[in-house]
């Protein structure tokens, strides 16, 4: 049997460039015919910075971008698996994993906030953490109408919902997905980062089928970048 194909995305924009060799020594592997590396970088921003960034003209960058350099080898390697390594800002990493699409198996590595390294599963960030997401309360029935919706995501802190409601001060729905325990390394492996994504797709489901009329989602995250 062959070995697995994988892209390896190195994606960043925080001042701080991902290598190849930091990727392929999370990999615990060697340059090879079967990995694929992809330098990603989409900006060279300071933290301070983030709040004025003009998001709407960096994803029309990273858009055309992602169809010039990504697509072509996402492809060429349907059956690849992609390692992604992530430092940049959440709203350029999500619109990134908006062009990838749910449809490819992938793997997510982070970095540990307090040992630099990058990881794809690691020890929790205390030895008794209890991971556990409080389920957001969803609708039972239809519910008609115009309107917006606001969804908190909090994984590394809990975002006061009173601060959103200076951007969306009247939102006709709000949904939380929040942590009985959150943290910074709270996502410690893909497990965790599954649930996560199980429950805001609850949401997205709940959204298609009894929310339908409502005309925008908006999202707020506060979690591992």
């Amino acid at each position: 049997m062959s070995e697995k194909k994988i892209i390896v995305i190195a994606h960043y924009s925080l001042n701080r460039k991902i290598t190849k060799a930091e990727c392929f020594d999370a990999l615990g592997i060697d340059d090879g015919i079967n990995y694929e590396y992809i330098d990603f970088e989409i900006g060279n921003e300071n933290l301070e910075s983030l709040v004025d960034l003009p998001f709407n003209n960096i994803a029309l960058t990273q858009h055309r971008k992602f169809v010039e350099e990504v697509k072509p080898i996402l492809d060429l390697k349907p059956d690849a698996e992609i390692a992604y390594f992530g430092l940049t800002a959440i709203p350029i990493g999500f619109h990134f994993g908006f062009l990838i699409g749910n449809t490819r198996k992938f793997t997510v590595y982070q970095l540990n906030h307090i040992t630099k390294q990058w990881y794809a599963y690691n020890e929790p960030p205390t030895k008794d953490y209890n991971f556990e997401i409080i389920p957001p309360e969803l609708p039972n029935e239809i519910q008609r109408g115009a309107g917006e919706i606001v969804v908190r995501i909090g994984t590394s802190f809990k975002i006061n919902k009173h601060d959103t409601y200076e951007v969306i001060s009247s939102p006709e729905n709000e949904f939380d997905i929040e942590l009985s325990n959150p943290n910074f390394d709270s996502l410690f492996s893909q497990i965790e980062i599954n649930k996560v994504v199980d429950c805001f797709q609850s949401i997205l489901n709940c959204y298609a089928n009894k929310l339908s009329g409502r005309e925008k989602l908006h999202l707020f995250i506060a979690s591992s970048s």
